[in-house]
């Protein structure tokens, strides 16, 4: 089935019982729960979505950055809907005072930054980010760790601020923290693909952070981190959060990508 249809079918259906229930003497109070958990739920769907074409939009971006000769108006073009989808959920959590998707959003902002090479403020985002990650409703409802994937992003913008041996001591330090932390070690046990994209991120940005700062001496290092982050998703591993099989194959062509400019 459609998935837009199915969605249809689920609002005239919620419609239904609500009609329905409202009509019955006695039932104000219930149809009232009902309808403000509904709402909530409909509240949470529209930021998720919102944010999802931020998504969509830094795959567009991966995908020219990953070209040998990157089309500078499509990445800017690209970049630009990424800030305006962000900036549409902000206003809509700021409006509704949903501030369990505050962290969501300073990560999104942190990586419209990032890519507009306004590192300070990818800086200060990242950690305001991580400061309330634990309201995110993948935190409260699955537990998942999004500031590990908010400490990353931050030792890539520490590394393109010029401070390479800080940035790459933070990168090293987190893709431990991948392998390690028990946080960490739930996340890959439970949702195998969120993990594995998270961390082969980190050597994968902070290869770009060498090439883009020209940083020769560190070639060796980071062909053979990159080749390490290979394995981790060259087998295509199924989870039950993700439909059918994942391939990897933005990460899988980013890395290959880098590893021809490197070499």
């Amino acid at each position: 089935m459609n998935p837009m249809m199915d969605l249809d079918l689920q609002i005239a259906g919620i419609k239904k019982t609500v009609t329905s229930i409202r009509e019955k003497r006695g039932k104000s109070e219930s149809t009232l729960k009902v309808l403000d958990n509904v709402i909530k739920n409909i509240q949470d769907l529209i930021v998720s979505l919102l944010l999802e074409k931020h998504l969509l939009y830094q795959h567009q971006v991966m995908e020219e950055l990953a070209k040998n000769k990157p089309d500078a108006k499509k990445k800017e073009a690209a970049i630009h809907n990424m800030y305006i989808a962000t900036i549409a959920a902000e206003k809509y959590v700021r409006t509704h005072k949903l501030t369990q998707w505050d962290s969501r959003i300073n990560r999104c902002l942190g990586r419209v930054a990032d890519y507009k090479g306004e590192y300070m403020k990818a800086i200060k985002y990242y950690k305001l980010a991580i400061k309330t990650c634990r309201k995110d409703p993948e935190y409260t409802v699955d537990k998942t760790p999004r500031w590990l994937e908010y400490e990353a992003y931050l030792a890539y913008s520490v590394m393109m601020l010029g401070e390479v041996d800080k940035g790459m001591m933070l990168s090293r330090k987190i893709y431990r923290k991948f392998l390690t932390d028990k946080h960490a070690l739930d996340l890959k046990k439970r949702d195998y693909p969120t993990w594995a994209i998270w961390i082969t991120g980190i050597p994968i940005r902070a290869a770009r952070a060498v090439v883009e700062l020209e940083q020769k001496g560190r070639k060796q290092e980071i062909v053979g981190w990159l080749n390490e982050a290979y394995k981790l998703i060259e087998t295509p591993i199924g989870s039950n959060k993700w439909i059918g099989k994942v391939d990897f194959g933005f990460r899988k062509q980013e890395i290959n990508n880098l590893l021809a400019i490197i070499n």
